[in-house]
């Protein structure tokens, strides 16, 4: 499939706009910004002509965008605030300056009662996009009980939310075709497999047997193709002032019996992970493995780079520590099928639902698949093959998972739910 271009990226976006796809719509404050799923709605926003403004209203959010596993444009104004009284002060001065029609929290970093309580003031209705799932579904449940309307991303949470809210939303993880497109791959992004993220977990759940399921992706997507010396690269927030968030973390943790113990107490991280470190480089449990992944270890990428990462890899090894539940994938999923990229993905409860294997991805149910689907995929014989299932994926989030299409949805359906003029 040929690359999209610049202008055809405009001309598209146009022809939704001439088509009438956007209707005339009503202004919306939208908070808070932290995420990359912000800047997309962003974007996406201002190419369709939809009134949403965009605000800052955490506490400590500007430092918490940078230490974020790459650099991301902020989008909206920042207010910092220090507790409750501030935040709420805050956001009723925007209120009453902007009059929007609709609040839209996307953050928990606004506390709830303090958005409920303002939208009862002033007759504005409330929705909360839960944009936390699987392993951390119950938490966000709880926090958002209190709004009637929220948005959900996965299908299988439409049950769940469905029992305690008024109306449940569905619009899935999209992508902003505009942005994340195939484009000229770079010689400084090329490898054969790659992936990127936080491949934090539980230290204190692994420890103890309970949880480690990020750990366990990445020994069943990324440690095959190391171990079989592939050219593997890695993107990630390791080191500086949250190296537990990072890939350098994974070794870490689970064999040795001082560092489980650590984990299990509640101990200063940045002694944690520095008896860690030591402990780990005299120990023989997983130096091999530390050193392998430190060399594939490359460091956050910028914004501006994400689709170049993706186009100049082979295989995008989408590590997820939320593969225990039904129907449930993340944003990095769709942004690298997206760019054309054939995406490695953890065999999921209800995958069959949503994908075809060998044609818009490829999945494995462990350490010994994953090096087989390597070998044969890597193979320059089925460069082809490897090739069409990027090509299939592309297709398909044109024509499923394409932001442009999704926002202007959901934004009629919930204007006509919550009758708003």
């Amino acid at each position: 499939m040929p690359m999209v271009s610049g202008s055809e990226v405009c001309a598209h976006r146009m022809l939704f706009l001439l088509m009438g796809t956007v209707m005339n719509t009503f202004r919306i404050l939208y908070f808070d910004c932290e995420l990359d799923l912000d800047v997309d709605i962003y974007n996406v926003s201002k190419q369709l002509g939809i009134d949403i403004i965009f605000a800052v209203l955490g506490k400590g959010v500007g430092a918490n965008l940078k230490n974020r596993w790459r650099p991301m444009p902020l989008v909206g104004k920042v207010y910092e605030v220090q507790d409750d009284n501030e935040q709420e002060k805050q956001l009723e001065l925007l209120i009453r300056e902007l009059s929007p029609k609709l609040l839209w929290v996307r953050s928990l970093s606004t506390n709830p009662e303090v958005v409920t309580s303002l939208s009862a003031k002033y007759g504005i209705p409330v929705v909360a996009w839960c944009t936390e799932q699987g392993a951390s579904r119950e938490g966000m449940s709880k926090a958002v009980r209190g709004f009637p309307y929220v948005i959900v991303n996965n299908l299988a949470d439409l049950e769940f939310y469905s029992s305690y809210h008024e109306k449940v939303f569905y619009m899935p993880y999209c992508a902003d075709t505009s942005f994340f497109r195939k484009v000229e791959p770079s010689g400084k992004f090329r490898a054969e497999l790659g992936s990127y993220g936080n491949p934090y977990y539980n230290t204190a759940r692994t420890a103890l047997g309970m949880g480690g399921e990020k750990k366990f992706s990445v020994d069943t997507l990324v440690k095959p193709a190391i171990d079989a010396r592939y050219c593997v690269k890695l993107w990630g927030n390791s080191g500086g002032k949250s190296p537990e968030r990072g890939w350098l973390q994974v070794p870490y943790v689970a064999k040795n019996p001082i560092t489980r113990l650590m984990s299990y107490y509640p101990v200063d991280r940045r002694l944690f992970w520095a008896v860690a470190k030591r402990v780990h480089a005299l120990g023989p449990f997983y130096g091999s493995r530390f050193a392998k992944i430190g060399s594939a270890y490359q460091g956050p990428f910028e914004w501006k780079d994400y689709a170049a990462v993706n186009s100049s890899i082979k295989v995008f090894a989408n590590v997820d520590h939320n593969f225990k539940f039904y129907r449930t994938y993340s944003p990095k999923l769709v942004r690298a099928m997206a760019c054309g990229t054939a995406v490695l993905h953890m065999h999921t409860s209800g995958i069959e639902e949503d994908f075809v294997n060998h044609k818009h991805l490829i999945w494995s149910d462990g350490y010994e698949n994953t090096r087989e689907l390597l070998h044969y995929y890597l193979d320059t014989k089925n460069k082809e093959k490897l090739n069409r299932i990027g090509e299939n994926a592309m297709q398909m989030v044109s024509e499923k998972y394409d932001l442009s299409k999704w926002l202007p949805k959901i934004l009629d359906e919930i204007k006509q739910i919550l009758k708003i003029n």
